[in-house]
């Protein structure tokens, strides 16, 4: 280029500078600021001009306890530039400080990071909220791992997760923790809710972020595929960052995924992205050093201006140019020699293309003749509003030819973090791979019980996830492990070998079985386990013990080939599929359970109801034993052709009182004829002694065949009425081929059923007969009662009309005798009570005799008249009655009445001494029965003599106080028990007293 062929127009640099839309400043070797752009002085509200020529540190005090202290002064001192990073309390951002000396001073320049550190910091969160969903082991501690995660990381006030309805026609709360998500815990999918809004928006719903508020602060929303949206919460000035955003949507995808169990894969991303980040920091760390600066006009690429670091770098004066053409005049070699062209350079490519040119290290040839190499980095500069786009182009170049080596340094540590974090993704692959293999496996296991299908497919599933080698599935059968299915590469030798069995003792076998813990073997050919010279062919070997109910079931072994030990990934598979396998175990074997227990209780209740017969009216047998026949015939309509006997013990020798088939041969069943030893017949001695079943099963059972039983599956029980052994009941089958079969779970159902049905139907016909008895000695009983009791009034009543007769005789023989006359009163008042006790134990005796009348009785309408016949008797006294709701009840109308008579009668006379009477009656329902309160104020009585208030003739108070005979209460009693009830009270002394009674609920 040569300058003296133009005369350029050289714009201000100063105007320049403060263009720029990051702070910079300018200071002397005094500290006196020379220059500051806007940006710079509107951190402390002041103008430029207001700043210029007054010392730094009394314009940012606040600079000197920062770390702006320590390394403003030392590139004041060393000369040397310095670039890091700080929070500026001041500008409220996170700010790159690049400070270079300039003149006798300094010169700093900042740019504001804070968006990259917010991405940073989203990414430290992103990376520990997968660590925790990779570790979680349920869908709702993943959910409440990715809740709390995301609050912390945003800082939100709380959050929501919405589970899509099956119908889609609704969102339906999942889990919420903190506050601010309201209350509700459905939406409707077609509703105004932002919530809802988010199904249709695949980059999430941010509302009040950047645009106004919503009515409970900002809200972050996004989708979770088709599951559902998670939400995120936040205060009323919150505002979201893009990278904000982006870690929203991050944290909800990474939430789907983890539901889904595909959380590895976006770990797996993560990492990616994470070597990715280290690569930009490494560029963020060499971009940017001190460096020279020239400025180039639009479109032409006319170099305006240059700053003195270009001589300093280049080694000759700034050289203004007039066009891209004359950049060749600054001379720069490709890395394969060739000398570089006016178009080829950054700032070229800028102007023309508008590439944005950063870090192109060229090798320059300077004035002095050396060469050194200088980083540049080019691109546009907006000036202002200019709608004709960018005026300007700026490149800066950095001599980096001292930080070549520092580059290789970084080099060096970039591919050592390299290896690192690809370590990291091996150890991700492993358990994505386990993850995997568990998923396809549990996909099996979720609808197959045949434990033979499932091992064969864990067999193939584990084989196909290691790769190579081959796997199998050991039973134990005796003293030998026995491999079922298997799969993969097997020598014919090993494969023979493994099916006929091998010892269980062998530590290989016996390890794992007996600690219930998978054993893994590195280095096979060279352990010293005793099959390792015989299976040359395999370098490692592992076998994990599948358990069942606590005990060891199989052992799932693999061999490796091509590897000599396990490295995480396979363990981490061949782990994954022993606990799903041991997990299918243990269903199949329960649902072979619940199989068996549902036969077993189908044929319980088959033989329910084929019994059921037996207890329906057995009194009406007059003999037992026909109940027994009855039973017998209803056995064999039960179980294959054979017959059935039941025999008792009778003077030392066991008598069959029943059969029903027909025994295998004519000296069978003269041997039972004739009666077998009662205790040399084990068949029947045993069940009776035990009171339990016995099925002998083979000539290993202990109990001889006998003459019953001969070529039969036979069982004996014993039948119990009461807990005790009344007979035994034996049953035979025979058993075609002579080959003794063991009696089924169901079989035994069926027999022990109808033992016990036909030891309840005996009980029940015994108590019906004592019962017939008892009612026969009852009735005998009343009869006398009723005679003894008209005898007595007949016997009773003469005396005491005669007693009474001549009392009024002598009244009138000694009118003027007071003292004979009082001891004539009573005289006349001890008959009359004699006669109303005559009448009492007259009432009394009836009530126990004669039939109760049934009916509908409304308590109410029965209360109210009993309440009307009480009027004369209350007269002009205070009585409070509070009656409740009363029911209607099934009763003899004339007894209740009496019942109800006894009671308010009892209540209005022993209130007779209060005030102000309060008698309360109330019902209500318990169970099957209705439930009568009859409540007063009275005196009350002592608690501890209840049990004679409702004895005949027994009273607590003395006729001088409370006039009766004693019979109402024993007439309450005995008329609510023949109802069917029961009579209780409840009382204090001067506490008033509380009479219930109980009558049954009507049908």
């Amino acid at each position: 280029m040569n300058p003296d062929s133009f005369l350029p127009t050289r714009p201000d640099p100063l105007a320049l500078l403060d263009g720029l839309l990051d702070p910079f400043f300018a200071v002397d070797g005094q500290w006196r600021l020379t220059y500051l752009n806007r940006h710079a002085a509107a951190s402390v509200g002041m103008t430029p001009e207001e700043l210029l020529g007054r010392e730094f540190w009394s314009c940012f005090p606040e600079a000197l306890e920062t770390a702006l202290n320590t390394e403003y002064r030392f590139v004041m001192e060393a000369r040397q530039g310095r670039q890091f990073d700080l929070f500026s309390p001041s500008l409220g951002v996170w700010v790159e400080v690049r400070a270079f000396p300039h003149e006798d001073g300094i010169a700093v320049h900042f740019r504001d990071i804070t968006e990259r550190r917010h991405t940073e910091d989203c990414r430290e969160a992103l990376l520990a909220v997968t660590r925790a969903l990779v570790s979680a082991s349920s869908t709702e501690t993943a959910i409440r791992t990715a809740l709390a995660l995301g609050r912390e990381a945003l800082g939100a006030a709380g959050g929501a997760l919405w589970r899509l309805s099956r119908d889609q026609t609704r969102l339906d709360l999942w889990q919420r923790v903190g506050t601010g998500t309201g209350p509700e815990t459905s939406l409707p999918v077609e509703g105004p809710s932002p919530v809802t809004a988010a199904l249709h928006q695949p980059d999430g719903v941010f509302v009040g972020a950047r645009g106004g508020h919503t009515s409970s602060g900002v809200l972050a929303a996004c989708r979770l595929g088709d599951s559902g949206v998670l939400a995120l919460h936040f205060g009323r000035e919150r505002r979201l960052s893009e990278s904000e955003r982006d870690f929203v949507r991050s944290l909800a995808a990474q939430l789907r995924q983890t539901l889904e169990r595909l959380q590895a894969a976006e770990v797996h991303e993560q990492a990616l992205a994470a070597l990715h980040q280290e690569r930009t920091r490494l560029a963020a760390i060499l971009d940017q050093l001190p460096a020279a600066v020239w400025i180039a006009e639009m479109p032409g690429g006319r170099i305006t201006a240059g700053n003195r670091a270009i001589e300093r770098i280049l080694r000759h004066p700034y050289r203004p140019s007039a066009d891209i053409g004359q950049y060749s005049e600054y001379v720069g070699f490709h890395p394969d020699g060739r000398r570089y062209q006016g178009h080829e350079w950054p700032l070229a490519r800028t102007v023309l293309t508008g590439e944005r040119v950063e870090n192109e290290e060229i090798e320059m040839e300077r004035g002095d003749g050396s060469r050194g190499f200088v980083q540049y980095s080019s691109a546009l500069i907006q000036e202002g509003l200019n709608p004709a786009g960018p005026g300007l182009a700026v490149v800066t170049g950095v001599d980096v030819s001292e930080l070549r080596e520092l580059s290789a340094t970084l080099e060096q540590r970039v591919e050592t973090r390299t290896h690192e974090l690809r370590r990291r993704n091996e150890e991700l692959a492993a358990e994505t791979a386990a993850l995997q293999t568990f998923a396809r496996f549990t996909e099996l296991v979720s609808r197959e019980t045949d434990l033979n299908v499932l091992t064969q497919a864990a067999a193939g599933v584990l084989h196909r996830a290691l790769g190579e080698g081959s796997t199998g599935y050991y039973e134990r059968h005796g003293d030998l492990w026995k491999q079922g299915p298997w799969d993969g590469d097997m020598d014919p030798g090993t494969l023979t070998a493994a099916q006929a069995g091998f010892p269980a003792d062998l530590p290989l076998f016996a390890g794992p079985a007996t600690s219930r813990e998978p054993l893994f073997v590195d280095e096979w050919r060279a352990s010293d386990h005793l099959l390792a010279p015989h299976t040359p062919e395999y370098g490692a070997i592992a076998v994990y013990p599948v358990t069942v109910q606590g005990r060891t079931a199989g052992l799932l072994a693999a061999g490796l080939r091509e590897k000599t030990g396990w490295n995480e990934r396979d363990r981490a598979v061949f782990r994954a599929v022993g606990r799903a396998l041991s997990l299918a175990a243990e269903r199949a074997d329960l649902t072979r359970a619940l199989s068996v227990q549902k036969e077993e209780l189908a044929a319980r209740n088959r033989a329910l109801e084929t019994f059921a017969e037996l207890g329906r009216d057995p009194g009406l047998c007059a003999d037992p034993l026909e109940l027994v026949r009855r039973a017998l015939a209803l056995l064999l309509t039960q179980l294959p052709a054979g017959y059935a006997l039941y025999g008792e013990p009778e003077d030392g020798l066991w008598r069959c009182k029943a059969q029903a088939g027909v025994l295998p041969s004519a000296e069978s069943q003269a041997a039972m004829d004739a009666g077998l030893p009662f205790e040399a017949t084990p068949l029947l001695f045993l069940p009776w002694q035990t009171r339990q079943p016995l099925y002998p099963e083979g000539p290993d059972s202990g109990v001889p065949e006998g003459p019953l039983t001969p070529g039969t599956r036979a069982a004996t029980l014993p039948v119990l009425v009461g807990g005790t052994p009344c007979g035994v009941l034996v049953v035979a089958l025979p058993e075609p081929g002579g080959e003794q079969r063991a009696w089924t779970g169901t079989e035994r159902v069926i027999l022990e059923t109808a033992v016990q049905q036909l030891g309840l139907a005996l009980e029940r016909w015994r108590g019906e007969q004592a019962l017939a008895a008892k009612q026969r000695q009852l009735e005998q009983a009343n009869h006398d009662l009723e005679a003894f009791a008209s005898s007595v009034s007949h016997d009773l009543r003469a005396p005491v009309r005669h007693l009474g007769s001549f009392a009024g005789l002598l009244r009138r023989a000694v009118p003027d005798n007071p003292r004979a006359l009082k001891y004539l009163d009573v005289i006349e008042q001890s008959a009359a009570r004699m006669n109303a006790l005559i009448d009492g134990l007259l009432t009394f005796a009836r009530l126990g005799s004669g039939e109760v009348r049934k009916s509908d009785v409304a308590l109410g309408e029965l209360m109210d008249a009993v309440r009307a016949e009480l009027a004369p008797q209350v007269g002009e006294r205070q009585i409070d009655w509070r009656v409740g709701e009363l029911p209607v009840v099934r009763g003899d109308v004339t007894l209740l009445r009496q019942v109800i008579q006894n009671l308010l009668g009892n209540a209005v006379k022993y209130t007779g001494t209060r005030d102000r009477a309060v008698i309360e009656i109330w019902a209500e329902t318990a169970g099957h029965e209705q439930v009568i309160h009859v409540r007063d104020n009275g005196v009350g009585f002592d608690p501890a003599y209840r049990d004679r208030l409702f004895e005949v003739f027994k009273r607590l108070h003395s006729a001088q106080e409370f006039e009766g005979e004693g019979v109402g209460l024993a007439s309450v009693e005995r008329i609510v028990t023949r109802h069917g009830g029961r009579v209780r009270a409840e009382g204090q002394v001067e506490g008033g007293a509380t009479f219930t009674f109980t009558l049954p609920v009507q049908g």
